[in-house]
This record gives C-alpha cells, structure tokens and sequence, in this order.
C-alpha cells in the first residue's frame, strides 16, 4: 500500500524546521553554492563532497522538470494551432517564435507524438 504526502512549499524566508531545509533545497531562485552556505550555516550541515554532489543533482533535476514543462507547452501550442488554423509546422513555429536551434527538436517531438497516435 502506497501513501502519498503532498507538502507545500512556500515563501522559505517564512517557514522553518524542515520546510525551510526543503523549500531552500527545491528552490529554483538559489544557486547550489548559496543553499550549500544556508544548510551549513542554519542548520548545522557537515557539507562534504557527496552533500555538494547531491544537492547540485537536485538542482539539475528541478531544472530538468522547469525545461520538460516548458517543452511540453510550446508542443501543446505548436500542435493546436496545427490543428485548428491547418497551418504546417513551419507557420506554427515561426508564429511561436521558435529559434532555428529549437526546431529540430520540436519537429522530432511532433513526429513521436504522431507515431504514438498512429500506433
């Protein structure tokens, strides 16, 4: 049997104990070397080598999860506009504003999603 516990995290300067710990932990506003000065300095944390590891691992992964939703945003707006206006790819990026860098990446995530539709 699986629990689920929802916390919410909210201003960190206004909360302590370990909310404070994970709202600085979580939040996409610090840089890992000024939340590493935070745990050592407010809540006695030994910071080591492997501390310093995962905390920059927590961060990447905030990030990645922050990227993974944008992503899935412009693809939910390029492919809208696909549908509903029956524009190319091309017409729905150059309307969004999609870089020539991000194109690509768009149209290989436009081919999986047709693939999995198709299937």
């Amino acid at each position: 049997m699986a629990t689920t516990v929802m916390i919410y995290l909210g201003n960190d300067e206004n909360s302590d104990g370990l909310l404070r710990l994970l709202e600085i932990l979580l939040n996409s506003k610090k840089e890992p070397p000024e939340k590493l000065e935070i745990f050592k300095n407010e809540f006695d944390i030994v910071v080591t080598k492997e501390f310093e590891r995962k905390v920059s691992q927590m961060c990447n992964i905030s990030i990645g999860v922050r990227e993974e939703g944008r992503q899935e945003g412009i693809l939910n707006s390029i492919t809208n506009l696909m549908e509903n206006l029956d524009w190319s790819t091309e017409q729905a990026m150059k309307a969004l504003g999609i870089s020539d860098n991000e194109k690509p990446i768009y149209e290989d995530l436009i081919k999986e999603s047709k693939a999995t539709y198709d299937v």
